[in-house]
């Protein structure tokens, strides 16, 4: 169907519109959503944490998480305000580097400088607690 027949089945008030409207432009949506939603960032954090995080799959493993768990938040909580923001968007968000900078009035060079020592500081953490990188 194409547009202007959408157009006209609202002007109807037909409950068709909203079922013809999903079939022509769900796709677009959910492209748009996942761009949105990281702008293919995803595998940049996860890179960049990989050295921050122990390998799955040993019965060891198992035991940890719960672990890791406590220990991430307690790190977390010893960050300052500052960093921690940084770090969650980044990590948890997802938000682009020039978006956290702006954001924040920070150069997009002292959000990876910031980044980058959190990552050493949080590493440094996880090895005296005994977790294996």
């Amino acid at each position: 169907m194409d547009d202007g027949q959408i157009i006209d089945l609202y002007w109807a008030r037909s409950e068709a519109a909203i079922s013809e409207t999903a079939n022509k432009y769900s796709k677009y949506y959910e492209q748009y959503a996942a761009e949105k939603r990281g702008s293919g960032q995803v595998p940049l954090a996860h890179d960049e944490l990989q050295d921050c995080i122990p390998a799955a799959g040993s019965v060891e493993q198992a035991i940890e998480d719960a672990a890791l768990v406590e220990i991430f938040n307690r790190f977390l909580a010893t960050l300052p305000m500052e960093t921690r923001k940084v770090f969650m968007r980044w990590y948890w968000y997802l938000s682009p580097i020039k978006e956290i900078a702006e954001d924040y009035s920070f150069s997009e060079s002292k959000v990876k400088m910031t980044l980058l020592r959190a990552r050493n500081e949080l590493k440094q953490i996880l090895e005296k607690e005994g977790i294996t990188l």
